[in-house]
Parts: structure tokens; sequence; C-alpha cells
């Protein structure tokens, strides 16, 4: 029987019975087309539920930079100098290129670690499995071992297969990309995998992936029906993606991605549908409830680590005794609920668990920035200046912000009074470009940071102390230099520079063009914002662009285009 028939043959009845009684029954036989049909006809709880089987869930065991799947931990270690320094194999690690199209040919076939300063479970990796002797053998055995930084060299983030933080990418002799996991592994699982490639590879059985796709700008700007065409397109993806990964804005989530939220209130504010409004305040809502157990004096039957432990495992990070324990057990020991401190008011990234538990105590700075304005412009301004504050005072190191803070579920357990005993979790010393145009953006007095900066060349990704473009970092990528041209265009004084550099990216669009990625979802607005002329065919350009929620769509825009006829 065709149970989607059956549903729509019943929506004058109230639709949360008829996707109740669906639920019931034979959902497994309704197709991903027929659960996109349900979500357009309005019967959203049902497609929250149902669409979740149309996507490819996360591999367990990873720190996602999309969505994250619970069960095994997983965070990453910071620039190669970390890794180095953190594990017992100290010249088993060497440099990897910015990206990936720097491995080159060479004698043996690369492995390729990526991760990052912020990511909890890579510390874990980097300090108990990487200088598991088995695990050495068998890298020596068949490999160069490489490491990137993901905040130094965000574009490895793209490579095919990537799903999250650690992730180990493989390469052949001849420099192709064959292979990519991600997810915290035992160094048993390491070894298993490590084996089995280097056979495959002897045996040349691997074929590359494809290359990725280069998109130019087209010549033709959008028309209002193919803007209203690809407004729709977005928001069901982003509707979907969220609660089909996620829990999303209709059950509780897990992963807020704070700069869609920021989208998603301007659209909102330019005649956005009335859900908008709903997915906002629900999201918010949940990332702001909760807190510690144990802060709020809640009697924890198998809470058995002290004010005192939590100092010391703090403290001392990896080399305390207790702290691998410590990592898994405080979840279910002292659960707590919701993304945001109640102390210093800063947010976490994402939680781990459902219903808004177990938060990855992993910070950044362009993600709080981007919960501060969305307070803003949801009308809370002391809660904005809360946040702002919170990434002024732990990220402002010299002229600059930096990036991210080291994950720490033991310092985020204590009182204030409590803290004062530590130092706070550790700042990593990398300034990066898009974080420094996100904050000018929250906060016009940052709009000075960004006048040093070169308008009549291509960005450099990386920013030293002082605030000056570091020459030798590479070139930033499409979303970094969209968030820059957003933040030259907010700024009175820099807005000429704004459109200076707004028509050397269209320059570049137009001829060689850029990797289709959602990355140019932001260079496009950054467009846009700069070049009126331009607006067009930068949004005409994104009309077969994928989601990704960390680059949110330009609703706001793509709703004004579609009124312009």
């Amino acid at each position: 029987m065709n149970w989607f028939l059956v549903i729509v043959g019943k929506r004058s009845r109230p639709s949360q019975l008829a996707c109740g009684y669906h639920m019931t029954r034979g959902v497994g036989a309704v197709s991903c087309r027929s659960r996109i049909a349900l979500w357009q006809l309005g019967c959203s709880w049902l497609a929250l539920t149902l669409v979740a089987g149309c996507f490819e869930s996360p591999p367990v065991g990873v720190t996602e930079k999309k969505h994250v799947q619970e069960p095994v931990p997983t965070d990453p270690p910071k620039s190669p100098a970390l890794v180095r320094s953190s594990t017992s194999a100290p010249s088993l690690w060497r440099d990897g290129p910015t990206t990936p199209e720097g491995i080159s040919p060479g004698a043996r076939p690369r492995v390729v670690l990526i991760s990052a300063a912020w990511c909890q479970w890579c510390r874990v990796l980097e300090h108990e499995v990487l200088p598991d002797q088995r695990v050495i053998t068998e890298i020596e055995r068949g490999f160069e071992s490489l490491h990137v930084d993901l905040d130094a060299a965000p574009l490895w983030a793209d490579i095919p297969g990537f799903k999250g933080l650690p992730t180990l990418a493989f390469f052949d002799a001849g420099g192709r990309h064959v292979l990519t996991r991600s997810g915290f592994r035992s160094a048993p699982e390491l070894v298993d995998l490590f084996r089995a490639l280097s056979s495959r590879l002897e045996r040349d059985e691997l074929e590359p992936y494809e290359p990725p796709r280069r998109v130019r700008l087209p010549s033709a700007g959008i028309s209002a029906e193919d803007a209203k065409r690809l407004l729709d397109r977005l928001e069901l993806a982003v509707f979907l993606k969220v609660n089909s990964n996620d829990g999303g804005f209709n059950s509780p989530a897990r992963h807020p991605y704070p700069a869609l939220l920021v989208e998603l209130e301007r659209w909102r504010q330019h005649g956005a549908p009335a859900r908008v409004d709903g997915w906002i305040q629900k999201t918010l809502d949940g990332a702001r409830r909760g807190g510690s157990p144990r802060l709020k004096g809640t009697p924890l039957a198998d809470m058995d680590f002290s004010a005192d432990e939590l100092v010391g495992l703090s403290r001392a990070g990896a080399d305390a005794a207790r702290w691998r324990e410590g990592i898994e057990r405080l979840p279910d020991a002292d659960p707590y609920l919701g993304l945001q401190d109640s102390v210093d008011r800063g947010f976490f990234r994402y939680c781990a668990g459902p219903g808004w538990y177990h938060p990855h105590f992993e910070r950044r700075a362009i993600e709080n920035l981007a919960w501060s304005e969305l307070l803003r412009l949801r009308g809370e301004p002391d809660e904005a200046r809360a946040v702002l504050n919170f990434v002024e005072t732990t990220f402002e190191q010299g002229a600059a912000l930096a990036t991210s803070q080291r994950s720490d579920p033991f310092y985020y357990r204590l009182s204030a009074e409590e803290r004062k005993a530590l130092p706070g979790p550790v700042v990593d010393p990398l300034w990066r470009l898009d974080v420094q145009s996100m904050a000018a953006l929250v906060d016009g007095s940052r709009c000075r940071a960004l006048a040093p900066v070169p308008t009549d060349k291509w960005p450099r990704a990386l920013w030293d102390r002082a605030g000056a473009e570091l020459s030798s970092a590479a070139e930033a990528p499409v979303d970094a230099v969209g968030l820059l041209l957003s933040a030259l265009a907010s700024c009175s004084e820099l807005s000429e520079r704004g459109r200076e550099l707004s028509e050397l990216v269209v320059e570049r669009w137009s001829g060689e063009g850029f990797v289709e990625s959602p990355r140019l979802f932001l260079l496009s607005r950054g467009i846009c914002e700069n070049s009126r002329q331009h607006c067009a065919r930068a949004l005409a350009a994104l009309t077969d662009i994928p989601i990704d929620l960390d680059y949110p769509p330009p609703f706001a825009l793509l709703s004004r285009e579609t009124a312009a006829e």
C-alpha cells in the first residue's frame, strides 16, 4: 500500500495525527522524494524523522566540521609543533602542505593527519594512539607521514570523504588522493587500517578521487524566477540537513551553526516565512538552557571527581592519571546540558548527545562572534555584549583575535571561584583573516584592524600577532575573502577598498574560476554587498552549489532578487 498517498489524502486532518499514523506503518517504503514532498506539504514533524534516511550519517567518533555523530568522541591537535611535542615519535610527523594540491609525487605513499588545536579527541589520538609502537612501526614500514593544522590550512576540509576531525588522508606514491578516513581510532584499529592500505597500494587497487570541478562566474545574472527556485532549494536543503543529522529546528538540536542562524535572522527581517523565526528561537532556547548539574548543587551519585581533582586535571592535561577516564566518564557523571558556559557566557561548538546534552567543550572565536551578532539582531543587546566580552577577554592577543581555545571538560565544571586557581584553557596562537573580518562585522571599532589588508591582490589567510598579513601564508579561501568583503562594506571608511577587492574577485572568478564549493555562498554575498552591478551574476553562480551548513547561503539577498521583477 502506498502510505504516502494515504498521508496526502489526510491533509484535512491535524498534521500531527497524519504524521503520527504514518510513523507506525511502512516507513521504510517511503522514497526520499516522497519524504521531501511531505515537508513541502507542511508535514514537517514527519519529514524531520523520515529524511534521515536520505543523508549519509557521519562516522562514529568524529569531531565534525558539519554534522556530529555521538558515540565515540574525537577532537584534534594543534600545529605540527603540537603533534611533535605531544607524541613519543617527534620525527614521524612532518609539516604538510597548506592545500591537498601541494602533495607531489614521491618515493612512498603519504598519510596526512588533519587536526586542530581545539579538538579534544585529536589530543587523545596524539597522546595515546600515535605514540604506540605498533602504530609507529606500520607507518614507518609503509608511509611518509605528514600533519596539517586545519585552522591554518582550512582547504583540507574540502577533500572528498572528509567528515570531521581527526582525519587521515591517504595519497599514493604518485601524489593522488585515494582514501579518506575520519574519526578516532584505537591503536589496533589503526594498525589494521595501515596494513590493509599498504597491501592495496602495493597492488595498485585504489582508484583516486575525481578532481574537484571548477565554476566560473556566468555572463548573465539570476532572474527573479531562478532566484525563487534557488531560494526554495536552499531552504529545503538546510531544513533537511539540520533535522536529519542534528536533531535540528523541530527537535532537540546538537549543532546550531550560529552563522547560519545569523543569515536566517537577516532573511526573517526581510520577509522570510514565519517558520524561520521559530527555527531560530528554538535553537537559541536549546543552546542557552542548562549547564553543569554539579555547579547547581544537584546530587550526583557517580560524580567522584572532587573540585581539587578537576583543577588538577585541567592543569595537567593529557599527562594526568585520570584524564582519559574523566573525558569518558564525566558526561554521564555530570550530564552537562546546553552550549553556553554560565560563568563567562561563551558558547561551545556543539553537543555530542541528543537533547542538547554533553557539549564538546571546544570554543572558537568566529562562532562566538556569530552568537553575539545573532543576539544583537534578535534584540538582546546585553546578552550580545556579554558574549562579545567573552571573545575579547579570551581571544584578544596583541592587535588581533586568536582563533580557538582548547577543549577542557574539567575547567567548565568549576565555579567562578574554583576557576581562580587556573589560568584557563589554552588559546591557540593563530590569527586568521576570517576571524578578524567577522570581528569587524560585529564590532565596528575593529574596522581599523582591516585597514592594512591589501585589496589590490588576493589576501593571505593568516596574520601575525601585530595584525599584519603573513606573506608566507597561503592565499585565503574564498569564504574568508567573502567575509572580508562584507566587513569592508560595513566599515564606511573602508567601503572604497571593498569595491576595489570586489573587482579583483570578479575578474578571477570570471577567468580561471574557483573550485565548486559551498564556500562560494559567502563570496557571493561579499560581492553583492560591494558591487551591486555584479550581484546578480554572483548569485547565478550558486545554482548548483551543494549545501554545507558551515557556509550559510545568502537567503536575504536571494529573497531581494525574487522581488526584482
